[in-house]
């Protein structure tokens, strides 16, 4: 009976030794946070790697009374790891006080109240995605309301500025299309829709403009002007007897009575 008791003994010591070692690498894994400060270049592996070998990141904090937030920055423009938060009283993080998010997918916020001075909080970060497959690097602060305004224009903001820089040039590219669309149209309709023939003959003096007179008195080219070759009512013919001028620069059909404009050919 004593060598059983012995072999039991034996046996619980080798079990307790066990568990500890299992245990070692999670205690000893946690990183010291300072509040209101930035940890920078934390990395985070991929969990389809050996499961032995993956380890969440977890960090420990002492906080006062108040409002946190804890911000992760991602630092991969390309391919960005996706993360969880969880924030909790004990190491083991069965008194969660906080989670950043439920289900798959990139969940890198997560805000909750401290009730007392000098409150120690464990913050736990693991890869999130839905197959295990991300891997990055990323920067790391609790923040308390006054420092968070700061803090997120260079931290949380970072990913919404990429989106925001995305999404103008998706816009930019689109009014450059529409723009080029509508610039072909209007060139085909203008190649497509017929231009009015026009002729030059000699005006009479009295359908010069007064202030063009003295110019065209010196200059009898001057007096040459432009006219369509057809009416623009009737598309009778015109020529310099089949129209009557009336006025500055207008004339007549003497068809249908149509007012005909004419234009200086070179002044």
């Amino acid at each position: 009976m004593g060598s059983m008791k012995k072999l039991d003994l034996i046996r619980s010591l080798v079990m307790f030794a066990f568990v500890a070692l299992l245990m070692i690498p999670f205690v000893s894994a946690q990183t010291q946070l300072v509040p209101n400060q930035t940890l920078e270049d934390q990395t985070i592996w991929r969990r389809e790697d050996p499961y032995s070998l993956y380890e969440p990141n977890l960090y420990q904090v002492s906080l006062d009374t108040g409002h946190w937030t804890v911000l992760i920055d991602i630092l991969n423009i390309d391919t960005s790891p996706e993360v969880n938060i969880t924030v909790a009283n004990d190491i083991d993080m069965l008194d969660i006080i906080a989670v950043s998010g439920s289900g798959w997918g990139n969940y890198p916020v997560v805000d909750f109240n401290i009730e007392s001075d000098n409150t120690t909080v464990y913050i736990l970060v693991h890869e999130n995605s839905l197959d295990g497959d991300t891997i990055g690097v990323y920067d790391i602060g609790v923040y308390d309301d006054e420092h968070l305004v700061i803090t997120a224009t260079t931290t949380y903001q970072s990913q919404l500025f990429y989106q925001l820089i995305v999404a103008l040039v998706v816009i930019l590219v689109v009014i450059l299309v529409v723009a080029a669309q509508v610039i072909r149209s209007r060139q085909q309709t203008n190649e497509l829709s017929p231009q009015p023939k026009v002729q030059v003959i000699p005006a009479p003096q009295r359908a010069i403009p007064e202030r063009y007179q003295s110019k065209t008195e010196v200059d009898d080219g001057l007096r040459m002007v432009r006219i369509p070759t057809e009416c623009p009512k009737c598309n009778a013919p015109l020529s310099h007897e089949s129209i009557d001028w009336v006025g500055p620069l207008e004339a007549k059909c003497s068809y249908c009575g149509a007012t005909v404009r004419a234009k200086f050919e070179k002044i």
